[in-house]
């Protein structure tokens, strides 16, 4: 059980095989694609966009923490879909902070980004916790991750202006509550369209979802300009 009144879905078998080739689909077929509000994905009451997508683009947030073991293995999934997702998805990660426990890895990431390394910060957090079994709440290790990248004095000033800190976490906590995040990973598509493993029935289909929603929106706002 994770820590506050977040959980972490176990892994269960994935209800289909569903491979569909959503780039080439048409009106017609996006609109019998078979995924379902309230079944296989949730629509929020009140959409809320929680980054600056450019214009054209469609957003798509990952909640996550690089403590959970199913963002973990969800990762993999992630990474094979970047390298074929549609242009115009606008990709974010978000780290969410529902406790005092999730802190430590949410600031070394917000600095990561900060810094230009995001990439390559999130990829070493993952190792050194889940596969060298480094704890999440220790920043001593992170620092000497930081100090690896002559970036060590900079993330303890960071650390130590807790104002600034304060106030990143504050707006991370208010994004997550808008987007309704109680469990992780979860997506959330165009700040309206939530996706989680425990709807998708499996992360391969989550991804399934995510394409259908981002070509679903694309479509739309063709339809508006036209």
């Amino acid at each position: 059980m994770a820590s506050g009144s977040f959980r972490f879905f176990l892994m269960v078998p994935l209800l289909t095989g569903l491979a569909l080739v959503l780039a080439g689909m048409g009106p017609v077929a996006l609109a019998q694609a078979p995924f379902t509000a309230g079944e296989d994905y949730v629509e929020l009451s009140s959409p809320v966009s929680v980054t600056e997508t450019p214009e054209g683009q469609v957003s798509v947030v990952e909640w996550m923490w690089h403590g959970c073991p199913h963002c973990y293995d969800f990762e993999p999934h992630i990474a094979s879909w970047l390298k074929d997702a549609p242009d115009a998805a606008h990709f974010v990660r978000k780290p969410a902070v529902p406790s005092q426990g999730w802190v430590p890895t949410a600031l070394a990431y917000l600095f990561a980004k900060q810094e230009g390394i995001g990439g390559e910060i999130h990829g070493a957090l993952f190792e050194r916790i889940h596969e060298d079994g480094k704890s999440p709440q220790n920043l001593a290790w992170m620092v000497a991750l930081f100090e690896g990248h002559g970036l060590g004095q900079g993330f303890r000033g960071f650390l130590k202006n807790k104002a600034a800190a304060h106030e990143q976490l504050a707006q991370l906590q208010e994004q997550q509550k808008s987007h309704g995040i109680n469990a992780v990973p979860t997506m959330v598509v165009d700040g309206r369209y939530k996706v989680t493993q425990e709807l998708a029935g499996g992360f391969e289909r989550m991804v399934d979802i995510v394409d259908y929603l981002v070509y679903r929106q694309l479509q739309e706002a063709e339809g508006e300009g036209s």
